[in-house]
């Protein structure tokens, strides 16, 4: 009896927090169509037409062809020239920080090693190779989960907004 209880309180607590939101949806490819959805939330860099760099911001917010950002900045989809986003792949970005750490750690590891048994040189080549190679492996991960959107005739970019809620009201009004 308790444990139903528990149930119905946690289902009524979770349907009240439930709250239909929009989604960015964006169609590319050039010769098999792919799409990213973008939640409010979800952390952008874009680039506007007139700007050379890229401005990293999190979405707060979304209407009928705006993007609403955390600083109240408003960004129109016409505006935009290019998104740029990190993939949410754990296990590549696991192994990025491995072997950023691993790349740093073996030289450091590898110099005390040779200072406490004196052997000379203390700093071996081998190592630094060892470690540069960690590094850059590394590095090249991290790029390889940065994914880069350029907008062109062929991008759709779109608001979907889910709200069932207005919809009455929309049709009532003429």
């Amino acid at each position: 009896m308790r444990l139903g209880c528990f149930i119905v309180f946690i289902l009524v607590l979770g349907f009240n927090k439930a709250q239909s939101k929009g989604y960015l949806r964006i169609n590319y490819g050039h010769f098999a169509t792919k799409s990213i959805r973008i939640n409010t939330g979800d952390v952008i860099e874009y680039k506007g037409i007139g700007n050379r760099h890229y401005q990293r911001k999190r979405v707060v917010g979304m209407k009928d062809s705006t993007l609403i950002f955390e600083n109240e900045t408003q960004v129109k989809l016409d505006e935009l020239k290019g998104i740029r986003f990190t993939r949410t792949n754990h296990l590549l970005a696991t192994f990025q920080s491995l072997f950023l750490m691993g790349g740093v750690g073996f030289i450091s590891l590898n110099s005390l090693n040779n200072l406490i048994i004196e052997t000379h040189p203390v700093f071996s080549p081998t190592a630094a190779y060892m470690s540069a190679a960690m590094l850059s492996t590394g590095l090249l991960i991290k790029a390889a989960r940065i994914k880069r959107i350029h907008f062109n005739k062929k991008t759709v970019i779109k608001i979907l907004d889910i709200n069932f809620e207005d919809l009455n009201e929309k049709e009532k009004k003429p």
